[in-house]
């Protein structure tokens, strides 16, 4: 999931969405992060409830 702005219509989407906040790592464990979705040249049109994540490399 990019943590980066992805413009509208990106990746197959309309609105496509992404994490607001950089990436755990592995040292981090579980954190929140909220995820926004691009439209209408605004990053973060939509505001999604926050999500747990977790770094799971390999």
């Amino acid at each position: 999931m990019s943590d980066t702005c992805v413009p509208s219509y990106s990746c197959g989407t309309y609105v496509p969405l992404w994490l607001n906040g950089a990436h755990p790592t592995v040292k981090d464990g579980v954190v929140t992060r909220d995820v926004c979705g691009s439209w209408s040249n605004n990053c973060c049109y939509l505001q999604i409830n926050p999500i747990k994540v977790k770094a799971c490399p390999g």
